[in-house]
């Protein structure tokens, strides 16, 4: 017989195996969450553009602009040096944009030689299509008009559909608007790499016949490349140049080192998630299910997730680096490697991320993970959707905050060296007041100071269009509506911008939410019916219902118009474990002023625990495999997927036959709907003595072996005779990219 066994491993952790450095790498992934600090000298965190509707990504081109999405299907094209420039949008796609969960408008990137014009001036962009019910990547052309903002996307009648997501929707549930991924970028082989989550399916991860949980590679004229992975079965999705991935958002080329760089959001329960950054390699398995932080073997054994036992390096593809949640909720977004440009030296070849719950900037050196992250700025501007660098060098950003309308922003983090004339430094805006009837008299005071006391003008702009010159200045607003407005700062060699601030002239509107009650709770399957109500009868009204998960969002409805609407709440899908419940917003709006009431609603649950035999050692609950006894609080009626094995071979010459569950389900594998008061539920085993065709004793180790078709190690069947056995092993080891690979050929004869 032959075997050949395969090992992936991460370069550079080889020289990570010391006690010492082991001891350096976990005090840094418990320790990092909890640094405070700012970003360091001579750098700067500016806003460029505000108001926006939840950005998602955006993608820089020549001449000092960028395409910025809109979640809701609007592409933008935005002048970053020339703040008051804006554009009319740019793209249009809202009427085939379904924006429920996390569905919308995601990502872009651009042609791999969309500077040199013409044909191959093309945009690309990931969104999920209501017409089509799937989500898909789209191409079109640009149109320049003489490199301003007024440029345009091709005629909607010349867009391409590059590539579909053959499995689509599942209509209406929930448990298929979440973790569709969106990291999208091209390789040095012009490809197009995208990154697709698990759907709130954990199981299609490792599913080959599907695009969930994957990385797809596309050529550019949309067919498979033949060397994928998926496409040397039949049996697979051709797509497929990787896999075993949970909800891998953002992803990036590094082109210096030809390394594409994963960026992988970790799981709900904070107690055992990590979050993962992994380099990618044609074939890979990443491992999700089994996996939540590195593989737990070889060298990479003191670097794992004790909790995910069964994530071997040896059939896993191990990650660069991996950050515990430590009871925390994190949000990983890459993220990019620095090379050159606009920052110090230090930070060449830094890989820069964000965080979208902790709404900070870090950094790391992917050469030398066991430094842990840096923590690069701490300024909480809301939650990072993406961060890329641009032509200048500089980082820019997008984030914006969920329950407060038109926060979103697009900054930039800059750098300017110590020995040139520095900017001026605005520390405060204040409006005196910022809100009050009409007419309406506003102050407007920036306090600012210049590092080398330079003479400073202040110009206030307004988002109507209007502006005032000087630190001080008044305006007198005579018609209701609410207005934006910023300060322009300049000592005569550089110009710089406050964050944009809100004024509101008018009476605010008042609405009510009658129904449900703040605090009331709901059981899976119940309909919640939301009944609110507003004093003017012309107001403007709408509903956004998010659903909580301790201190994120995902969104539920977002826009429904109307003082009524309903929800009914799921028994699948993403699970009500944590802090979590809805928090529904009811927005009126009358005369350009909005006001917003809200209610938050909260899950009754219930305590389950799950035991088992301490030699089986693990359960699987929902498509994870969790280590025993553990306990979970969910939602009453919710249904999980619970399963065990069917037998194990056990230690001492024994076999353990599972015998049924302690609530009376007979199979192994089993639906769990959740009872009103909770409950423990134990898989019982009845333990045998090996016998012939079940379990067998090797001399080497005093255990049971399964033999083929029981779980755990397998055996052949011996013939009645006894053989003299000799093996040979012949082992290899390549370099690809970042990765080692070790083949191993053991023939026995």
């Amino acid at each position: 017989t032959t075997t050949t066994t395969t090992t992936i491993a991460w370069r550079r952790h080889t020289s990570l195996v010391a006690p010492a450095r082991a001891m350096l790498l976990s005090a840094v992934l418990v320790s990092v969450v909890g640094v405070t600090a700012s970003l360091p000298p001579h750098f700067a965190n500016e806003q460029l553009f505000a108001g926006l509707d939840e950005p998602m990504d955006l993608a820089m081109l020549p001449g000092g602009r960028a395409l910025v999405l809109e979640r809701k299907g609007v592409v933008l094209l935005v002048n970053v040096n020339r703040r008051k420039e804006k554009s009319e949008p740019y793209l249009d796609l809202t009427d085939d944009t379904r924006t429920d969960g996390e569905l919308g408008l995601t990502s872009v990137a651009l042609h791999p030689r969309f500077a040199e014009r013409g044909d191959t001036a093309q945009v690309f962009v990931y969104y999920s299509s209501s017409t089509a019910g799937t989500n898909r990547v789209l191409r079109f052309g640009h149109l320049e008009h003489s490199g301003g903002i007024d440029s345009k996307a091709a005629p909607r009648s010349q867009h391409v559909v590059l590539w579909e997501d053959p499995e689509g929707f599942v209509g209406g549930s929930r448990a298929k608007k979440n973790h569709y991924g969106g990291g999208m970028a091209f390789g040095p082989d012009d490809h197009l790499y995208l990154t697709v989550g698990d759907k709130d399916q954990p199981s299609q991860s490792q599913d080959a016949g599907v695009a969930a949980g994957k990385v797809i590679r596309i050529a550019l004229d949309g067919s498979f490349p033949s060397d994928n992975w998926g496409a040397q079965k039949a049996s697979r999705y051709s797509g497929i140049w990787a896999r075993g991935l949970r909800n891998p958002f953002r992803a990036s080329w590094d082109l210096h080192t030809n390394t594409f760089y994963i960026a992988e959001v970790g799981g709900n329960d904070q107690k055992t998630a990590f979050e993962d950054i992994h380099a990618g390699l044609a074939g890979a398995n990443y491992g999700w299910t089994a996996c939540e932080g590195t593989c737990n073997s070889g060298s990479q054994q003191m670097f794992a997730n004790p909790n995910f036992p069964n994530c071997k390096c040896s059939t896993y593809a191990p990650s660069v680096w991996s950050r515990p949640h430590d009871g925390k909720n994190m949000a990983i977004i890459g993220g990019y490697v620095n090379r050159g440009g606009g920052f110090p030296l230090e930070y060449d070849g830094q890989y820069f991320f964000g965080d979208f719950t902790q709404e900070k900037l870090f950094h790391i050196n992917l050469t030398e993970p066991s430094q842990g992250p840096v923590l690069f700025d701490d300024s909480n501007v809301g939650g990072i959707t993406s961060l890329h660098q641009g032509l200048d060098g500089f980082l820019y950003f997008t984030s914006f905050t969920r329950w407060e309308s038109g926060t979103g922003q697009v900054r930039r983090v800059s750098y300017l060296p110590p020995e040139e004339n520095q900017p001026p430094i605005i520390s405060k805006v204040e409006l005196l007041p910022a809100q009050g009837s009409v007419p309406l008299a506003v102050v407007l005071v920036a306090k600012v100071t210049d590092p080398e006391n330079d003479n400073v003008d202040v110009l206030w702009r307004f988002s109507d269009g209007k502006q005032l010159v000087g630190n001080g200045a008044v305006r007198i607003f005579q018609t209701s509506g609410q207005f934006s407005v910023f300060a322009e700062v300049t000592d005569g060699h550089h110009t710089v911008s406050s964050d944009a601030r809100q004024i509101t002239a008018g009476s605010v509107p008042v609405p009510i939410i009658s129904s449900p009650l703040n605090g009331s709770t709901f059981l899976a399957l119940q309909t919640l019916d939301l009944v609110g109500s507003v004093g003017n009868p012309d107001a403007e009204v709408q509903w956004d219902i998010d659903f909580l998960h301790d201190d994120h969002v995902h969104p539920e409805q977002t826009g429904v118009g109307g003082l009524s609407t309903s929800l009914t709440v799921k028994d699948t899908g993403h699970d009500f474990s944590g802090n979590t419940g809805f928090i529904a917003r009811l927005t009126a709006k009358v005369d350009g002023v909005s006001g917003v009431a809200s209610v938050t609603v909260l899950p009754s649950k219930t305590r389950l625990d799950f035991l088992a035999h301490e030699d089986v050692g693990t359960i699987v609950l929902d498509g994870l495999v969790r280590k025993v006894p553990f306990s979970i609080t969910s939602l009453i009626g919710f249904r999980h997927t619970l399963s065990t094995v069917d037998s194990y071979c056990s230690g001492k010459k024994r076999v353990l036959l599972f015998q049924g569950w302690s609530d009376g389900h007979a199979v192994a594998t089993r639906e769990l709907t959740v009872p009103n008061t909770g409950g423990s539920f134990l898989a019982r085993y009845k333990e045998r003595n090996c016998v012939r065709g079940q379990c067998r004793t090797r001399k080497s180790k005093s255990r049971c072996v399964c033999l083929k078709g029981w779980v755990g190690s397998t055996c052949s069947r011996r013939k009645n005779i006894r053989r003299r056995r000799r093996k040979q092993a012949v082992t290899t080891t390549t370099k690809t990219g970042p990765f080692v690979i070790t083949t191993t050929t053991t023939t026995t004869t």
